[in-house]
């Protein structure tokens, strides 16, 4: 049946098995780096698949994840979300703003609609306070060149590198961006790119060190501009705040490839504080960097209406640079840009009259204010937890693409055939499909539960044959091994 996949399949998924298999692992005394649980017998290597280091271990160490892991997910996000809002106010207060102007970058940072945008799929980048908190301290030491503001960087330096490598890249541009934008010192910003290499080497060690064979990151550079973001993406106002919800504005444009990779904008009333402060003050190579991050995110080749130009753009010479070749979600950038260009907004505000203060603040509150997210649904069937833990299990429709399935995993801990994974090597492009692959398998389960009645009817049709015990009143159809 074309198409047919599990309705609301979500990335959420496969991310709160990260904080269950972290935990799990550490538990056992197992590197985390590789499973053994999928793709039996030899296992697979995770270190390319996007886990969120930082906050996994934390919760693992915590205890939270092993007793938990969708509790310890959508805790990283609160949390990851108030460390946001922390750090963006210290940020915008190094950058001359005044208490108010601070509490305004805050709320735009909390609420930037690229940050919502991932807060919805990718908790890794979502949770981009310690980016924000490397730059905050890159600009204080910038400035008073103290001991503790170093060592401050270089913890948070750390802190998001192992959240994201994304976080690192962007914390490496952070540094020569303020350096840039305030003519700092050379030697103080030399010694800031010290650590930015040291930690970029570091999360290199972690990475060539992890058992198995990962394959590579790299792919081919094209995949990239499916990717980008595009111009008129940035002059939309936010779809996830009040206004969004009134005027009811789509989340994802006809031209985006999804939510999550093609909502970019800072935000409109962000956009206009911003011109102020670049006006009044004459900020231009702040509106250069930030110009130039939006840059950055429309890829390696102009993309209008969701058709390529063929008009190269300078994020195509980033793909000559080793590391940075594997880079496919150039929109990303747009997160960077989003922050320096909220901490500008805030330093606008701090000029204004008490009269347009009420008035920005009631159109950022308006356009940006995020009321509710939505909910996905987290049940685990029941037969699941009646799998032992050392059987084998292929789920069918065989799809590796299904991140649900990884949340059934975590109810006991069985090994499955296959996972998804966010970069699959050359060597598992071949694999057996269904039923070659049931020889293998101790336990076959199709959820019948998780299909509307078309696709359920079509898939009754393919598999009864396989379990001729069961009927169509039965949720899940189970077919033990002998």
């Amino acid at each position: 049946m074309p198409g047919a996949a599990v309705k609301n399949d979500s990335d959420v998924y496969d991310h709160v098995w990260h904080f269950w298999w972290v935990s799990n692992a550490l538990e056992k005394g197992i590197d985390p780096r590789y499973c053994d649980l999928v793709y039996p017998p030899d296992g697979i290597s995770l270190v390319y698949h996007h886990i969120g280091w930082f906050d996994t271990y934390f919760f693992a160490v915590t205890g939270i994840s092993g007793a938990d892991p969708a509790l310890s997910f959508n805790l990283s996000l609160l949390l990851g979300t108030l460390l946001t809002g922390l750090f963006g106010w210290y940020l915008a207060r190094s950058w001359g703003a005044d208490r108010y102007g601070a509490l305004f970058t805050a709320l735009a940072l909390v609420w930037l609609p690229s940050r919502t945008a991932h807060l919805l799929q990718h908790y890794q980048l979502a949770n981009c306070w310690a980016l924000i908190a490397t730059l905050w301290l890159c600009r204080e030491y910038l400035k008073n060149r103290k001991r503790r503001y170093y060592l401050g960087f270089a913890a948070a330096m750390l802190a998001a590198a192992f959240q994201s490598p994304f976080h690192a890249i962007f914390a490496g541009i952070g540094v020569i961006a303020t350096a840039f934008i305030t003519r700092a010192d050379w030697k103080r910003t030399a010694m800031l790119v010290l650590v930015v290499i040291a930690v970029i080497i570091l999360y290199g060690a972690f990475v060539v060190t992890s058992p198995g064979d990962a394959g590579s990151p790299v792919m081919n550079w094209r995949e990239a501009i499916y990717w980008s973001a595009e111009p008129q993406s940035f002059i939309l106002p936010s779809p996830f705040g009040l206004l969004g919800g009134v005027t009811g504005l789509q989340q994802r444009v006809s031209w985006m490839p999804n939510t999550y990779e093609g909502v970019v904008t800072p935000g409109l009333v962000i956009f206009a504080a911003f011109a102020i402060i670049i006006w009044k003050k004459k900020r231009w190579r702040f509106a250069a960097v930030v110009l130039g991050l939006f840059l950055l995110s429309l890829g390696p080749e102009l993309r209008i209406l969701g058709k390529p130009l063929g008009i190269p753009l300078p994020f195509r010479l980033m793909q000559s640079i080793p590391v940075l070749n594997g880079i496919r979600a150039p929109s990303r950038f747009a997160i960077l840009g989003g922050v320096l260009a909220a901490v500008g907004a805030g330093m606008a505000f701090s000029l204004m009259k008490e009269r347009l203060r009420a008035l920005f603040m009631f159109l950022l509150l308006f356009e940006m204010t995020v009321m509710t997210l939505p909910l996905l649904p987290a049940e685990i069937p029941g037969e699941c937890y009646d799998i032992p833990s050392e059987n084998t299990v292929l789920e069918i429709p065989f799809d590796r693409n299904v991140r649900r399935y990884a949340l059934f995993q975590t109810s006991t801990g069985y090994v499955r055939q296959y996972a998804f994974l966010a970069r699959f090597p050359d060597f598992l492009r071949d694999i057996p499909q269904f039923p070659d692959i049931q020889e293998n398998t101790d336990v076959i389960i199709y959820h019948r539960w998780l299909f509307e009645e078309v696709e359920r009817c079509y898939y009754d049709s393919v598999y009864s044959q396989y379990f001729p015990e069961f009927t169509a009143g039965d949720s899940v159809w189970i077919l033990h091994g002998e």
